[in-house]
């Protein structure tokens, strides 16, 4: 699509990989959608751990290093906010987002907002929602901190 990420980049995404992990306990259910999974090293950790991982990101280059996974069937190259496009409303049980939501809202998304727009990211929350189960978890990892950075914040929508 639009992303033109290097080896350095890919190198970076993979070596948080044991920060990503820790959102592995708070998981509820099987059915699984990683949002912009770069390399799928998470995607992997999922997989072992014997979740129902899918994933969808707008970059071919990440689509195509996850192809000859066991998952690999429940890839998509897309934009954050077409979902729906490939899933059934109400078909995870959680959704996870690591380090992407500056990405929706720096290029955009397929529904015609452009960069540097909170449209975008509505929308993309708006698709995240109804994908999800009802009593489902949407998970963020991001560099927003609360004072008490070892602590996760728990949103209830």
């Amino acid at each position: 699509m639009f992303l033109n990420q290097n080896a350095l980049y890919y190198e970076r995404m993979a070596s948080s990989i044991g920060d990503k992990a820790r959102m592995i306990p708070f998981l509820k259910g099987q059915n699984i959608l990683e949002i912009g999974f770069g390399g799928g090293e998470l995607l992997d950790i999922l997989e072992t751990n014997h979740f129902n991982a899918h994933g969808i990101d707008a970059s071919e280059v990440s689509v195509s290093k996850v192809a000859d996974r066991p998952y690999a069937e429940n890839i998509v190259e897309a934009y954050a906010d077409e979902i729906l496009t490939h899933w059934k409303p109400e078909t995870f049980d959680a959704v996870l987002l690591s380090s992407i939501l500056h990405e929706v809202y720096s290029y955009g998304n397929r529904n015609g907002h452009g960069k540097h727009s909170l449209g975008a990211v509505e929308e993309t929350f708006d698709a995240i929602n109804a994908s999800l189960k009802t009593g489902g978890r949407i998970i963020i990892r991001d560099g927003v901190k609360s004072s008490n950075w070892s602590q996760p914040v728990i949103l209830t929508m």
